[in-house]
């Protein structure tokens, strides 16, 4: 599932740790109202640069109906 995907690249488990795609898979499996989703994407974008978490919160906002 698009949670587990963004878990394993969060935690670097079985992959390369990237919080980058951490946050495009834990954002798609938020965006299906998944809460653990979004207590992990909390994680991974402390992990973002500035400029990163500016582009996550543009991206989770033109995605909100």
């Amino acid at each position: 599932s698009q949670m587990e995907l963004g878990r394993a690249y969060l935690m670097g488990d079985g992959v390369d740790k990237n919080p980058r795609l951490a946050a495009k898979w834990l954002q798609r499996a938020a965006a299906q109202q998944q809460a653990e989703a979004l207590a992990l994407l909390a994680q991974a974008a402390a992990q973002l640069t500035p400029e990163e978490r500016s582009r996550l919160r543009s991206q989770q906002a033109s995605s909100t109906p």
